[in-house]
Order: C-alpha cells, then sequence, then structure tokens
C-alpha cells in the first residue's frame, strides 16, 4: 500500500500537478505583494490580540471557537492562539484520546508562555480592558470521513454545558488530508480527500446552522456564526473542466450501496484518472466554493458569515506524507523564495478571519458580508484576493455545492 502510494506521487501527472500548484502559489504571492503596495501596507500584519466585542455579545462567559484538525498543524497553532486570546476551544479530533491529549497540552504550552511573558498576570487574558479567567479546552473526537460521526458531534457540542449552540461564535475547518494511496474499496483514498476536506465542512457547519436556527426561535436574535475555511491556493490551478469532471465522479460514487466492497467499472475508470494532487486540489477547490456559496446564497438555512483563509504553502503533516526527496525539493525551494509559511504564521492569518469586520474600512463593526463577497485573505498580511475563475463561475459553483450537500444528506 505505501509502495503504491510513492509510485502515485513520483507519477507524471501528480508531478505535473505539483509545478501547477508552484505557479498558482507564485501568483497568489505576487496578487498579495501588488494588494499591499497598492495600499501601502506593511509586509507583515499584527495579529490580533483580543477578542472583538461581537464574540462577546451579551454573555459573561468566555465564547466558544470550535477547531477541527486540532491534533497538529495550524489546527493546533489555532486553538492554541485563541485559547491564549480567552475564548473557550473545542478541540476537534479524530478521537477523543488524541483530543483530550491536545486540549491538555494547549492548556500546559498556555499557562507556561502566560508565566513567562512579562508584565502578563498569569493565567489570564485581556478582553476589552477587562481581564477574564482563562476555561480549559473541551475536548471531542469525531471521525470526519462519517457523517453519522459529525452529526453526533454537533449534538455533543450542543448538549455539552461548556459549548451550547447560543454561545458558538466560530467553527474553524483546519481538518485537511492529502491520501497518497487510491485503493479499490469502498473507502478509498479518493473518498477520504473529499469527504475530510469539502463534505465535513458542508455537513457540520449544516448541523450547527440548524441548531442555532432552533436556539434563535427560543431565545431571540444571535450574533452571526463565523465560518472560517481554511483553503489553499491550488484552486488556481483547477480548471472548470476538472472540477466538473470532480462533481461527477461526486455524484457517481454516493450512488453506490454503503455495503458495495467494490466499484463498477464506470467509477473504477473515472478513479484512475485521478492522481493524489488532482484529488486534493479539486476537493480544496469544493470547500472554497461552498464558502463563496454561503455569502452569496440568501436563503435563510445557512445563517453563517464566511470567511476563507489561505496561509499559502505550509510545512504541515499533510506534504510529510511524501515521499522525503520531493518533499525535501518542494520544502526547501519554497523556503528559498521565501513563500513558506510556518503553522504559528497560518494560525496567525486564521485568528484574522476569524474576527475580520467587513465595514472596518468604514468605521462601522459589521461582520456579515454584504451580498456577492466574501472575504479571501491570503498570507500573512491577510492580503484580500479575488477567487479565481472558477470559484467566482455561479453556475459551476452551484453544481458543486449541490453535490457536497447531496453527499452530506446521506
Amino acid at each position: 500500500m505505501v509502495r503504491a502510494g510513492m509510485a502515485m506521487m513520483w507519477a507524471p501527472a501528480n508531478l505535473a500537478r505539483l509545478v501547477g500548484w508552484f505557479l498558482a502559489l507564485m501568483d497568489s504571492t505576487c496578487r498579495a505583494f501588488v494588494w499591499r503596495r497598492a495600499r501601502r501596507l506593511p509586509g507583515d500584519a499584527r495579529a490580533p490580540d483580543a477578542l472583538p466585542k461581537w464574540w462577546l455579545g451579551e454573555r459573561e462567559t468566555p465564547p466558544v471557537a470550535i477547531v477541527t484538525g486540532a491534533g497538529s498543524g495550524i489546527g493546533f497553532a489555532t486553538a492554541k492562539r485563541l485559547h491564549a486570546l480567552g475564548a473557550r476551544v473545542a478541540v476537534v479530533c479524530a478521537t477523543l484520546a488524541e483530543a483530550e491529549e491536545t486540549s491538555a497540552r494547549i492548556a500546559e504550552q498556555a499557562e507556561a508562555e502566560a508565566g513567562a511573558g512579562p508584565g502578563r498576570e498569569r493565567g489570564r487574558a485581556v478582553l476589552h480592558e477587562k481581564k477574564i479567567k482563562k476555561v480549559q479546552p473541551v475536548a471531542f473526537g469525531a471521525d470526519l470521513r462519517d457523517g453519522a460521526a459529525i452529526d453526533a458531534l454537533a449534538e455533543a457540542l450542543d448538549a455539552d454545558h461548556r459549548t451550547p449552540t447560543d454561545a458558538v461564535r466560530c467553527v474553524v475547518h483546519c481538518a485537511g488530508v492529502m491520501r497518497c494511496v487510491f485503493s479499490r474499496v469502498k473507502r478509498s483514498g479518493l473518498e477520504e480527500t473529499a469527504a475530510v476536506n469539502a463534505v465535513a465542512p458542508a455537513r457540520l457547519t449544516a448541523a450547527l446552522a440548524a441548531r442555532r436556527r432552533r436556539r434563535r426561535k427560543k431565545k431571540g436574535a444571535l450574533p452571526p456564526l463565523r465560518v472560517v475555511t481554511v483553503g489553499s491556493f491550488v484552486h488556481r490551478a483547477v480548471s472548470a473542466r476538472e472540477m466538473t469532471r470532480w462533481v461527477r465522479w461526486v455524484d457517481d460514487t454516493r450512488v453506490r450501496k454503503p455495503d458495495e466492497e467494490e466499484e463498477d467499472e464506470k467509477t473504477k475508470t473515472k478513479t484512475k484518472t485521478y492522481v493524489p494532487a488532482t484529488a486534493y486540489a479539486c476537493s480544496k477547490t469544493a470547500a472554497t466554493m461552498l464558502a463563496y456559496e454561503y455569502s452569496v446564497s440568501s436563503r435563510e438555512s445557512h445563517g453563517v458569515c464566511p470567511v476563507l483563509a489561505d496561509p499559502g504553502l505550509v510545512d504541515t503533516a499533510i506534504n510529510r506524507e511524501w515521499p522525503s526527496a520531493l518533499r525535501l525539493f518542494y520544502v526547501c525551494a519554497a523556503r528559498r523564495l521565501g513563500v513558506l509559511a510556518s503553522p504559528e504564521d497560518a494560525a496567525a492569518l486564521t485568528c484574522r478571519a476569524c474576527f475580520y469586520e467587513y465595514s472596518v474600512a468604514a468605521g462601522g463593526t459589521h461582520s456579515r458580508p454584504p451580498p456577492e463577497r466574501c472575504a479571501y485573505l491570503f498570507g500573512a498580511a491577510g492580503a484580500r484576493l479575488a477567487p479565481s475563475r472558477v470559484v467566482a463561475d455561479a453556475r459551476a459553483r452551484g453544481a458543486c455545492v449541490r453535490a457536497l450537500e447531496r453527499w452530506a444528506r446521506l
């Protein structure tokens, strides 16, 4: 299995796709540079150091932030930063044991840093000139490949008195995989990549939004639910034709019965045309489309405020599964060009997305996006970029989102 995965990573089609990724990264980097120069902004922006007022609302208890994929990489750094700012972080990992271990690490490291920092009061965070006592992260285990597990996670979050629905201010979709082995069983690497990267955000967001609607009918208006999707620059390297084929594959795959062990010949043929990089790029493009569809859709069923955070190329567990020589070349080239970000840099960008206010330039505090707009923040400075043409295509985006929602309902 491992040898098959390594062989697929070295396949000419996969290498060509990785070259396309690098060109897309340089394109986004150049766009961000022009954006900064046009606004005369510094290269790096200061990360937020306090929770905004709309996060606190009328409650006196700390607001809740849900972070998926918090076991390592960007997810761990984001959960740690939000905890340091005073939010109650719901740590979501693949298993409960991993989530509990991660929660303990976050609390331990935050306590050590708070005690070592000059001029800081041990164990406390500043919130609008008021000092609140930090609360321990809450651990939740959920296999994001399984739709039933996602529904159970939403129920567990709402049932826990520490993370009630009306206290949730933000959900950060950090979980992501790039499986190198595509087996011919019902749970193939291609399906797993699509399920975790694209379908899980759709299902979890829908479950949280539905519960907030029910709670709103009982208790009145709630602050908007900020949905932060940790996206990727790779959507600029995906064509409309590839996304159309991927959407067809999603529908063809999900019509099979759950107990079938093998795919039909038609689906097998389609699966063979995918390499790991293509599958990852299409799934991340689908997640990007989902965020944009939330902002332009007028359906009350969404009821969320989406922001896309694209940290660029980050050295995480995803590319550490690549062949050593390939990963070394890719990472070293990015580091030499100065486009390799650390998980901490990515976490700073993600927190900027969590607190992003659309009308801050006009002096307002409104955090809901206006029609036809979705904030897409790229890089350490949080440059505001436009999406690719594929994502901006309303017809292609609608077809992709409908396919994801059909999968999520199964």
